[in-house]
């Protein structure tokens, strides 16, 4: 086995291991359930997805069915993963555009997502597992068991 396979086999380990210890939300269909609203509503908020190993928000775009690779993965700007890998989106209240001219940093600009139109296609349909925060809107994909 190359090391590149060897690698895969350590990362699916790690990953259904992390999987045993939570109890799960989301389902391959409903992620794309939820998508699929999301995209029905033009849905152009900022977006980031935490996922299972790893510690980073990433930005994160909400797919449509033609994005998926062989149905079951998604590739993003920073590699492919699968939907069972989400551990949570998270939707800021706040969207932050950096803005520089040239060299020089200016003030970044700062809007408003609407999180209540967001929250009316949670609460419609099937159920979604999400918390609203004053830093936005968080939609779980797995909750943490609790260990004894």
């Amino acid at each position: 086995m190359n090391e590149e396979n060897k690698n895969t086999v350590r990362y699916r380990k790690k990953l259904n291991n992390e999987i045993s210890k939570r109890t799960s939300f989301m389902s391959d269909t409903k992620w794309k359930y939820l998508f699929k609203k999301m995209n029905t509503i033009n849905f152009g908020y900022q977006i980031l997805v935490k996922l299972l190993i790893d510690d980073k928000l990433r930005d994160f775009y909400i797919p449509k069915q033609t994005d998926f690779i062989n149905r079951k993965y998604l590739e993003g700007f920073w590699g492919t993963y699968q939907l069972k890998e989400i551990e949570y989106i998270f939707i800021p209240s706040l969207r932050i555009y950096k803005r520089t001219n040239r060299n020089e940093i200016l003030k970044p600009k700062i809007e408003n997502q609407d999180i209540d139109k967001l929250k009316k296609c949670l609460d419609t349909g099937k159920k979604i597992e999400y918390d609203v925060t004053e830093k936005g809107v968080f939609i779980y994909g797995y909750e943490k068991k609790v260990d004894f």
